[in-house]
């Protein structure tokens, strides 16, 4: 097995047994059998996202790759099953592998030390649509009021200020604190030190943050939505995305009683276990045979 390319140079494809896409963006010529692995269907799923000339082409490479794809692999059952519902004639095709975090850092001791003492709620995520945080920012206002000293920090980009702005609409301005290119140990330091993470996405086709928030013992409240509800599973407290008042209260919950964070810790790490980059291979590997034993029936 040989990896998958085009060469510009010689003007042809070069023969493989196994090409693999790690992408739908990937080439859809060449080799003899093809996985390509799809992580999520935001095209499909959020066509608000998009300008059409971009739905349209997203629709027409994903249709060209998964189509001449012998195997397709989902990060996660949600995506597993939007792909099904877009392209139901390539169901039986799909295999589902869920992802794992990559993230192994130890907390960084400085970080640690600025945070230890201080209550903030954290969000980790840039502010896309999806995303939806201004919902976490209005529920975290309707608590902050009679919180003094509670701080939102965002790990983050927000080019649109749409967390800053449901802020600032509040008057707590001052209550939001920004973090952006931050270190792996110091994002370690905030998810070991926060009162507990907050994910209120409407679509994800995975949700990293979640499984390291639960592996550094924080605390989640998550959406119970496409990807978050799968991946925060049993380790955490999950809420309707577009229900601000029921954010508003799990985030009281969370805050006053460190008996449930205590709770919401253990399930978290319960919750981490079923994810394994060792596992995952394995199937990875399975996969990858069954494509290549297309090879010799076809």
């Amino acid at each position: 097995m040989e990896s998958s390319l085009y060469s510009p140079f010689h003007g042809v494809f070069r023969s493989n047994d196994l090409i693999v896409n790690i992408d739908p963006l990937g080439i859809f010529a060449g080799g003899r059998a093809r996985v390509t692995i799809v992580h999520d269907l935001y095209f499909a799923t959020m066509p608000a996202l998009y300008s059409r000339f971009d739905i349209a082409k997203a629709w027409l490479v994903y249709r060209l790759v998964l189509n001449r794809s012998t195997r397709i692999v989902a990060i996660s059952e949600s995506t597993g099953n939007d792909i099904k519902r877009h392209f139901p004639h390539l169901a039986r095709r799909v295999r589902v592998i869920l992802s794992d975090t990559a993230m192994d850092a130890a907390p960084d001791p400085a970080t640690l030390a600025q945070w230890t003492n201080q209550r903030f709620v954290l969000a980790v995520a840039n502010a896309s649509p999806n995303k939806n945080l201004e919902t976490l920012g209005h529920a975290f206002c309707r608590v902050a009021g009679a919180e003094p000293g509670l701080l939102l920090v965002h790990v983050g980009s927000d080019p649109a200020n749409r967390l800053a702005a449901v802020m600032a609409e509040h008057g707590l301005s001052d209550r939001l604190v920004r973090q952006r290119g931050i270190s792996d140990p110091a994002l370690a330091a905030l998810y070991r030190s926060a009162l507990c993470l907050v994910t209120p996405s409407l679509y994800e086709g995975f949700c990293l943050p979640l499984l390291e928030a639960q592996r550094y013992g924080c605390p989640v409240i998550f959406a119970d939505a496409p990807g978050t509800a799968e991946i925060g599973g049993i380790g955490g407290l999950r809420f309707d995305p577009r229900d601000v008042a029921a954010l508003a209260r799990l985030l009281e919950r969370v805050i006053h009683k460190p008996s449930l964070r205590l709770v919401m810790r253990a399930r978290g790490h319960r919750n981490a276990t079923r994810f394994s980059w060792e596992r995952s291979a394995l199937e990875y590997e399975t996969v990858f045979a069954e494509a290549l034993s297309e090879i010799g029936r076809g």
